[in-house]
């Protein structure tokens, strides 16, 4: 799999941003080359696998925000792993922080999942 690397993070700050409850996180991630078929391939299986267990717990358990969502877009060549939180209970930066702590305790479960050879 593609060496996923340190995330872009767009962030507008303001001197209120600790108090401010209202707030969105948008992570991206640079998977690789968008015309590899392999990175395509891999993006897509991730995010297949990995954007249910991520929704159940960053709205559902933690119901951290209204909108909570994994995809997978290109730009410039490249494909990118979109992570989005949208929040009206924490700032911007405890949201990046629990999508950090998501994406370190994830592992997918392939126990009982019979791969064909």
């Amino acid at each position: 799999a593609p060496a996923v690397n340190e995330p872009l993070r767009v962030a507008r700050f303001s001197p209120n941003a600790k108090n401010d409850k209202d707030s969105a996180v948008l992570k991206c991630y640079d998977l690789g080359p968008k015309k590899d078929v392999r990175t395509h391939a891999t993006a897509s299986l991730l995010v297949h696998v990995a954007k249910e267990p991520f929704f159940t717990q960053l709205r559902t358990r933690e119901q951290l925000g209204y909108l909570v969502s994994m995809s997978y877009s290109s730009a410039r060549g490249r494909l990118l792993l979109l992570l989005r939180v949208q929040s009206q209970r924490v700032c911007s930066d405890d949201a990046a922080a629990r999508v950090e702590a998501f994406l370190d305790a994830w592992r997918p479960d392939f126990d009982g999942v019979e791969f064909a050879a």
